[in-house]
């Protein structure tokens, strides 16, 4: 199923450039930079957004964004949404304390779980309208 993972941080402090990295069911490495470079979804310095639309099978997923900044103590605050809901906020984010966090993405519906809804959609008006006609002749 698709799903739209978006990310976006920022900070009032840091003035520097920054690497962001993003890993997708997979661990995102303390200096993704340098060791998993693949990774990087982006430089910048005091703002970061980023939008990817992934393709996942049914089931449990997780997703872990950080970045390179060595400072700490709430430096960076970073947002996770999963298709435009927020699923995460973490007020810490440096290096190797990255926001981390778990969701599930639903199965589609399986053939038989549409009958009945399309059964009961279509029946209802006809049924309603043979009552009608039937009080209609019976008058």
């Amino acid at each position: 199923m698709e799903v739209v993972i978006r990310v976006v941080a920022w900070t009032n402090v840091d003035p520097w450039f920054r690497y962001h990295g993003l890993a997708i069911d997979q661990p995102l490495n303390s200096d993704f930079w340098r060791s998993q470079p693949e990774k990087i979804v982006g430089v910048t310095a005091r703002y970061f957004t980023f939008t990817r639309t992934v393709d996942l099978e049914s089931g449990k997923h997780y997703v872990i964004y950080g970045n390179s900044t060595t400072l700490k103590d709430g430096v960076w605050i970073a947002e996770i949404y999963i298709n435009d809901k927020l699923v995460g906020r973490k007020n810490d984010i440096y290096r190797g304390n990255f926001l981390k966090v778990e969701f599930e993405v639903g199965k589609p519906p399986e053939y038989g779980e549409y009958v009945a809804p399309a059964i009961i959609g279509i029946a209802a008006p006809m049924i309603i309208g043979g009552v009608i006609a039937y009080n209609e002749v019976v008058k």
